[in-house]
């Protein structure tokens, strides 16, 4: 179940516009197209032009990363101290220095602590050693634990905490400029991410590939052992997060990816949630990029978009053939890619079957011979004797 809800699954979209901002800041506005809900260009927009920054709701870190990273801004920081208590997360000196680093941490500090030191934890979930773990083993496991928790404090009706590019939010290497604007979603907005409600939620499990939905379902009593909450609550949570969530790429690896003509690949380093930046829809021919740059979803043109054309991003690295993208895509996200570069690609396929079929002569309705045991045998030709008819 970690190993498939881990990849990044925003193939469902978000329910709700936005009118406030999408009208304003950005350059786009979002309604129904082919591939349902998507954000279609308001104006021309060139190319190398940012069309959205969001901050993250909740972001973890995966496993490895969490040893070299910053848990709150995602900087390198491997020569930081741990925490005294879990003795896994670790931040930066600047992150450091803020209380909203520690108060964030403060509710996922045992949970981590029960993932790598408790044995009976480790036992059932079935993560082995703590250095012989998978990349994504408690990816997703975290990531719950850290929304539940922003759940829990809007329920209680306190305050949530400062987001990242906030300016009491966190340091780090990179700060928005105060004329570069920032979607800072909130919990409200996660609660309107598909699927929404008991039927919903029914429904996208029923459509689900076989064996997903048992993965979703163990994913759920997994949260359980760690954080106390409803069962149907963590498993609508989990079904959202499988729909939207989406991973953190390096800014150099993707643009070097999207420079490369056979299509590179990128290495992630953790999964957020940007209820936002879940509108986008996919394409394997894309005209916007997308990174992660001081934990901030920067999204941006790679070729100039005409009024009205949607923006679109790569779900998945572009690299391999038309069959291999497809195949990858199905297995993540669950559905069957149909963008313009994947239609085109068919309708040559099309093309060269019918010019083949042309090509090749006309075959006889009768080709002369029967089969027998032994093989192909000429069937026998008789001719009318002379005088008979």
């Amino acid at each position: 179940w970690l190993k498939h809800v881990c990849r990044l699954p925003i193939w469902t979209h978000f329910v709700v516009v936005m009118a406030d901002w999408v009208d304003g800041s950005f350059p786009f506005e979002v309604k129904t197209g082919k591939a349902g809900r998507g954000c279609f260009a308001t104006r021309c927009i060139p190319a190398g032009q940012v069309v959205l920054r969001c901050a993250p709701v909740a972001a973890v870190l995966t496993d490895r990363q969490l040893r070299h990273r910053c848990s709150r801004c995602f900087e390198l920081a491997p020569r930081q101290p741990t925490c005294q208590r879990c003795g896994v997360a670790r931040f930066c000196t600047a992150c450091e220095a803020t209380a909203v680093a520690w108060k964030e941490h403060r509710g996922e500090c045992r949970v981590l602590r029960l993932l790598w030191t408790d044995p009976c934890i480790r036992a059932q979930l079935r993560l082995g050693p703590p250095g012989q773990m998978t990349d994504g083993a408690t990816t997703v496991l975290r990531l719950a634990v850290r929304l539940l928790a922003i759940r829990s404090r809007h329920a209680a009706g306190k305050m949530p905490l400062p987001l990242l590019s906030d300016e009491d939010g966190g340091g780090g290497s990179w700060k928005p400029a105060p004329e570069e604007d920032v979607i800072h979603d909130g919990w409200a907005d996660v609660e309107e991410l598909a699927p929404c409600g008991g039927d919903a939620v029914q429904r996208y499990c029923e459509s689900l590939p076989r064996g997903r939905s048992e993965e979703l379902e163990g994913g759920s009593n997994a949260v359980r052992l760690l954080i106390r909450a409803p069962l149907m609550e963590v498993h609508g949570l989990l079904c959202q997060m499988t729909c939207n969530s989406m991973t953190l790429p390096p800014e150099e690896q993707v643009r070097r990816a999207m420079r490369s003509r056979q299509g590179g690949t990128w290495a992630d380093f953790g999964v957020a949630l940007y209820p936002s930046g879940a509108m986008l829809n996919h394409s394997c021919s894309p005209t916007c990029l997308w990174f992660v740059r001081g934990g901030v979803l920067i999204v941006e043109t790679v070729k100039p978009v005409k009024r009205g054309e949607e923006l679109t991003i790569p779900y998945l690295p572009m690299c391999g053939s038309t069959v291999d993208r497809r195949n990858r895509i199905k297995k993540v996200f669950g559905f069957h890619c149909l963008c313009c570069r994947c239609s085109t690609s068919d309708e040559r396929g099309r093309a060269t079957t019918t010019r083949k079929r042309l090509r090749e002569p006309p075959r006889a309705p009768d080709s002369g011979t029967y089969k027998v045991a032994g093989g192909m045998r000429k069937k026998p030709t008789y001719k009318p004797t002379a005088g008979v008819r």
